[in-house]
């Protein structure tokens, strides 16, 4: 009977894979429940155990394909993100860049003229000359818009803090420079219910030297 309680409870699955847990918690006292028995009497509650495992293996199976789907999802739309915010650097377009750089709770309305903003604001100047120096931005330009970039690796997205974040490595497929650009996202719901992306940080990942040995 345990296990059916937790079979039925399994459909907490399907909102989060942390919960998990419990189809599996479900599946383990099925498995204690069917457990081979003495005498000719069948045992009270083999029937619901059966069941509870059912819903275990039906609802887990539920959340694993959800949460993969998820995932799959806000790894592209993060991989789009991060080559759209590449390809406004490589314009010039540094103001927008910098919104991009901002949640959606602090940007500024798309009504703002943002040259002006930056142009008459001394904060605004700040911010400007600070992103125009960044060694990340420099590279980005070299390579002038249009430029091809590719994942060095898989997007890693993960759950900190009570909202999700995505991890990508892109790098020069020609070979032509070495460094690969690391950005972080982060994806919050707006009050519309709408996902928002905006970049946590971005840095340029250069190589570092190495000491084969030590004499």
């Amino acid at each position: 009977f345990l296990c059916l309680l937790l079979g039925v409870l399994s459909v907490v699955s399907l909102f989060g894979k942390p919960l998990l847990v419990i189809p599996l918690a479900a599946l383990a006292a099925g498995l204690v429940a069917l457990r081979k028995y003495s005498g000719d009497e069948r045992p009270v509650g083999m029937r619901a155990a059966m069941v509870g495992m059912v819903f275990a293996v039906g609802f887990g199976s539920c959340g694993l394909f959800v949460s993969w789907f998820k995932t799959r999802t806000l790894g592209a739309q993060a991989e789009k993100f991060a080559l759209d915010y590449i390809e406004v650097i490589a314009r010039g377009d540094d103001f927008y860049a910098l919104e991009l750089g901002k949640d959606y709770v602090n940007r500024f309305p798309t009504t703002m003229d943002l040259n002006q903003h930056y142009a008459l604001s001394e904060s605004g100047k700040e911010a400007v000359d600070e992103f125009k120096s960044q060694a990340m931005r420099q590279v980005i330009r070299s390579r002038g818009s249009g430029a091809i970039w590719v994942l060095d690796r898989p997007v890693n997205i993960s759950y900190t803090r009570g909202r999700e974040r995505a991890e990508l490595m892109l790098r020069d497929p020609t070979g032509e420079t070495a460094a690969k650009i690391h950005i972080f996202l982060d994806y919050l719901i707006d009050s519309r219910g709408n996902g928002q992306w905006h970049v946590e940080d971005c840095i340029l990942e250069t190589p570092l030297y190495t000491a084969p040995a030590v004499l």
